[in-house]
């Protein structure tokens, strides 16, 4: 999956997450209108990223009004946008905006290094939900503040994951396969000036010629 589909699948379960919050406590300042608040990266590192999130977002949103209005339940979705130019400081002063324009859940932000001052500054102190779509920093599972959430899995679990993946998919060379490259990577590490070829490899230890041998 490339990161773009991933982008755009993260953030529209993100806003799935938030419309379903309503009736856990979400809360809203309108007893009809439930407003989220999108931080999204449009500038910065992530900008690639932002505008399919932005989308997804707004898919979401459209896809939970018709839900709502076909059961009947008299509820409205809207949603706001805020650039987060994937910087703390501007992630802190969009979340604050967005909640200061009545939005009740924040969606976002997408760095982790956005989403941990969002949490620690705006969205904890205003006992704002906050669910990150793309954060994946260990650091968030230790915000016991019970306002911060993500759809992405930890790194910890990621590490994990990938680590035994490759000790699984990538075959270890045999011990003839290593005799057979130590040569070649005597050779190279001679060509780079190395005075011995131990400097590159630990498995040889012949000094490395100090001229070419006569043809």
């Amino acid at each position: 999956m490339s990161f773009a589909r991933l982008g755009r699948v993260t953030g529209a379960l993100t806003l799935a997450a938030l419309t379903a919050g309503v009736a856990a406590g979400c809360g809203s300042k309108s007893s009809n209108t439930l407003t989220v608040g999108d931080i999204v990266p449009l500038t910065g590192d992530l900008a690639p990223f932002g505008p399919p999130g932005e989308k997804a977002a707004r898919l979401a949103v459209e896809q939970a009004n018709a839900a709502l209005k076909q059961d009947g339940i008299k509820l409205t979705v809207k949603l706001d946008n805020a650039d987060e130019q994937t910087n703390s400081a501007a992630s802190v002063s969009a979340a604050r905006k967005l909640i200061s324009d009545g939005a009740s859940c924040i969606a976002g932000a997408w760095a982790s290094s956005d989403t941990i001052p969002v949490s620690q500054s705006v969205t904890s102190r205003e006992h704002v939900p906050q669910i990150s779509p793309a954060s994946t920093a260990a650091t968030i599972s230790t915000l016991k503040t019970g306002y911060i959430f993500r759809t992405s899995p930890s790194d910890n679990l990621q590490g994990k994951l990938l680590a035994e993946y490759v000790s699984e998919s990538i075959p270890r060379p045999s011990s003839s396969t290593s005799r057979r490259r130590t040569p070649r990577l005597a050779r190279r590490c001679c060509a780079r000036g190395s005075s011995t070829p131990r400097n590159c490899s630990s498995q040889t230890a012949s000094p490395c010629p100090t001229s070419p041998p006569a043809v």
